[in-house]
Formats: structure tokens, sequence, C-alpha cells
């Protein structure tokens, strides 16, 4: 659960390096408006 809330500080202080830095390398994403990214550098784009 501490990796959660540190992405969800990061992005409420609007700090992407500090966001991306809890990812892992194989992370799925998926934005609210249906799009959907595979790894940790297809989510950096």
């Amino acid at each position: 659960m501490n990796q959660l809330r540190a992405y969800i500080e990061a992005c409420c202080r609007h700090d992407i390096p500090a966001a991306h830095a809890t990812l892992a390398d194989e992370c799925v994403t998926i934005e609210s408006y249906g799009a959907i990214y595979l790894g940790k550098p297809r989510v950096e784009q």
C-alpha cells in the first residue's frame, strides 16, 4: 500500500518523475478515458 500511496501523492503534487519512479517496468496503466499503456517506457512517453 505504501507504493500506491507514494504514486497518488506524487500525482497530487504533479510530480511526474516521482510518480513514474513508483511504477514497475512491466506496469499496465489504464487512463480514465480508455487509453492503455503497457510497460514503464510507454507510460513515460
